[in-house]
C-alpha cells in the first residue's frame, strides 16, 4: 500500500460531502415545514445511494457515513410504516447491506472462495465481533424469555443491527484512497455540525421569536437533539452528533501539531475547525462531552511527554494551543451573544460554564442521574454474569422536572439509562461487556502498534531530504486513537458504545487501522 503523502482533508469529497449534508439538513427543515415533502427526497436519497452503491459500493458507504456524522438518531428524514417511522438511517442501512449481499452471492457464484468473497473473515478482529454477536444474540433471547416488553427490546437491540456494517465497511474501504475520502467527509460534517449550532445559538440568544419555534420543533422532531434553556433566557444547543466534534478535534489536533510545527500553511485552515468543534462543545454545554475532551487533552498530554519524551518546548507548544482554542471559542462565543448588539442572557457566560460543572449533582439531569444508581445497581446484581436482556426495565424515583410534570411522585420506569457502562452490563451480562472491551483494546492496540514510534520534531532541527515530512499517516492514527479515548470515557456518563453513533466510529478503526497495519511508515516524519 502507498504511502500517505500530501493527503488534502478538502479535495473533491470534502466539496461534495459539504453541498450534500447541507442540502439535506436544508431538505430536512423544509420537510418540516411542508410534511408531503419528508417521503419524496427520503425515497430519493435511498434511490441514488441504492445507484451509486450498485456502481460502487464505497460510494454507499460514503452517504451512509455522511448521514452518521450529521443525522444523531437517524431522523432527518423518515417513513411512516405500521404506527413506526423507518428512518433514513436504517433505509441506508438496508440499502448498503442488500446491495454488499447482492455483490456476495455474485462472487460466490464465480468462485466459492469464502474468505476471498468476504474480506472481513481475514481480519484479525473477527473473533471479537463475533463473540460480541454470540453475546448479543443471547440477551436477545433472554429479554424475551424474561418477559421484557417486545416494544422495549425492539427499540433497545435495534441499534447494535448497526453492527452487521462491518461486513460492508471491510468490502468497500480497501485502502488509502477510501480512507482519505473517509476524512474529507467527515471534515465536512464537522464544518456542517459547527456552523448549524452557531446558527442556531445566535436565533435563541438573540431571541428571533420569528425563526424560534419553527427551529425548535424541527430539531426535536427529526432527532437532531435539543435546544434547552439553561437559565432565563439563555439556550443550550445539543445535539447527540456532537459526538463527532468531541472525536473530531482529537483527530484533528496531532496533524494540526504536525504541520504547524512544519510550519504549514494548511495548519492554519486546520486550526479553524478545531475552532468549530471547540465552540460546537462548549455551546452544547453537555458535561460528558466535556468530561471526554477534558479526558482526552490530559491522555494526549500524558502521552506526548512521558511516551514519545517530547522536547518541553513542543509540549508547552501543545498546551499553548489547546489553551489558545479554548480562550478564543469562549471570546467568539461572547462576540455572538453580544452582536450586533446583546443578546438575551441572564449572567455571565462564564459563571454558567462554572455553575454547569459545580452544580452537576445538583441540577436536575445531574440528580436524576444519581436517583437511578442505587435501583439500577439491585437490578444488575440479579444477573450480573449474563445480564438481564434487552429491554429490561428500572423504576426509580427521579427528581427531574420534566417527569414531575407527568407523575407528581416522580416514579420513573425505563430501559434507556445516561449511565453507559452500567447500561451495558444490565444487559449483556458481565461476560458480554468483558468480550466487548476485549475488542476495543484489540482496536486500540492494533492502532497503537502503528504509532508508537511517532515523533513530533521542530522543522529546524531535521535535514529534509525528501516529501516525505508530508506524510500524514501516523498522526491520524495518533488522532484516532485519541478520540476513541473520549468516546470511551464519555460513554460513562451518556451511552455512545450502544448507539450506531459510538458503534459506527469503533467499526470505522477497525478497518481502518486493518488496512494500515501493513503500511510502512517513517519513524521520524508523517
Amino acid at each position: 500500500m502507498e504511502n500517505f503523502n500530501k493527503i488534502n482533508f478538502f479535495g473533491k469529497y470534502f466539496r461534495l460531502a459539504f453541498l450534500f449534508i447541507v442540502l439535506m439538513e436544508i431538505f430536512s427543515y423544509g420537510a418540516y415545514l411542508y410534511p408531503f415533502f419528508n417521503p419524496v427526497v427520503f425515497f430519493t436519497i435511498l434511490f441514488f445511494a441504492l445507484i451509486l452503491s450498485l456502481n460502487k459500493l464505497e460510494c454507499g458507504v460514503y452517504i451512509l457515513l455522511a448521514e452518521l456524522f450529521i443525522g444523531s438518531k437517524g431522523y432527518l428524514f423518515s417513513l411512516p410504516y405500521n404506527g413506526l417511522d423507518l428512518s433514513l438511517r436504517m433505509g441506508l442501512f438496508l440499502i448498503v447491506m442488500s446491495v454488499w449481499l447482492a455483490k456476495i452471492v455474485f462472487k460466490l457464484r464465480q468462485s466459492d472462495n469464502l474468505k476471498k468473497a468476504v474480506p472481513f473473515l481475514n481480519s484479525k478482529f473477527r473473533f471479537f465481533y463475533f463473540l460480541l454477536f454470540v453475546f448479543l444474540v443471547l440477551s436477545l433471547i433472554s429479554g424475551v424469555i424474561r418477559g421484557n416488553s417486545f416494544v422495549n427490546i425492539f427499540f433497545d437491540f435495534n441499534g447494535w443491527l448497526y453492527l452487521f456494517l462491518i461486513l460492508p465497511f471491510f468490502g468497500a474501504i480497501k485502502g488509502k484512497e477510501q480512507i482519505v475520502n473517509i476524512f474529507q467527509i467527515l471534515f465536512a460534517s464537522l464544518l456542517v455540525l459547527g456552523l448549524k449550532t452557531i446558527f442556531l445559538f445566535y436565533i435563541f440568544s438573540h431571541q428571533i421569536t420569528i425563526a424560534m419555534p419553527s427551529f425548535y420543533y424541527w430539531t426535536r422532531k427529526s432527532g437532531l437533539g435539543e435546544v434547552t434553556m439553561l437559565n432565563l433566557n439563555f439556550y443550550r444547543v445539543f445535539f447527540q452528533s456532537q459526538i463527532y466534534s468531541l472525536i473530531g478535534f482529537f483527530v484533528i489536533f496531532p496533524v494540526f501539531i504536525k504541520r504547524i510545527l512544519e510550519k504549514r500553511r494548511e495548519a492554519f485552515r486546520l486550526f479553524d475547525f478545531l475552532l468549530l468543534c471547540g465552540i460546537s462543545l462548549l455551546i452544547s454545554f453537555s458535561r460528558s462531552f466535556w468530561a471526554g475532551l477534558l479526558f482526552g487533552a490530559m491522555v494526549l498530554l500524558i502521552i506526548f511527554k512521558f511516551y514519545f519524551k517530547e522536547r518541553w518546548k513542543i509540549f508547552f507548544k501543545t498546551i499553548y494551543y489547546l489553551a489558545a482554542i479554548f480562550l478564543i471559542s469562549l471570546f467568539l462565543i461572547v462576540f455572538l451573544i453580544n452582536f450586533p448588539e446583546k443578546g438575551v442572557i441572564a449572567d455571565d457566560f462564564g459563571s454558567l460554564i462554572q455553575r454547569r460543572i459545580i452544580d452537576a449533582t445538583q441540577e436536575s439531569a445531574g440528580r436524576s442521574r444519581i436517583d437511578l444508581l442505587p435501583p439500577l445497581f439491585k437490578a444488575i446484581i440479579k444477573h450480573p454474569v449474563l445480564g438481564s436482556g434487552f429491554g429490561a426495565a428500572v423504576t426509580y424515583k427521579s427528581s427531574d422536572p420534566r417527569i414531575l410534570e407527568t407523575n407528581k411522585d416522580g416514579w420513573h420506569t425505563t430501559y434507556a439509562f445516561e449511565w453507559g457502562y452500567l447500561d451495558l452490563w444490565l444487559k449483556i451480562g458481565l461476560l458480554g461487556l468483558l468480550i466487548y472491551f476485549c475488542l476495543i483494546w484489540l482496536i486500540f492496540k492494533t492502532g497503537w502498534d502503528k504509532i508508537k514510534n511517532l515523533k513530533f520534531e521542530i522543522q529546524n532541527n531535521i535535514k529534509i531530504q525528501d516529501s516525505s515530512i508530508q506524510n500524514t499517516g501516523q498522526d491520524l492514527i495518533f488522532g484516532m486513537l485519541m478520540g476513541l479515548l473520549a468516546l470511551l470515557a464519555t460513554n460513562f456518563f451518556s451511552p455512545y458504545l450502544n448507539h450506531p453513533l459510538g458503534i459506527g466510529y469503533l467499526m470505522l478503526c477497525s478497518v481502518i487501522f486493518e488496512r494500515l497495519s501493513n503500511q510502512q511508515f517513517n519513524n521520524r516524519t508523517i
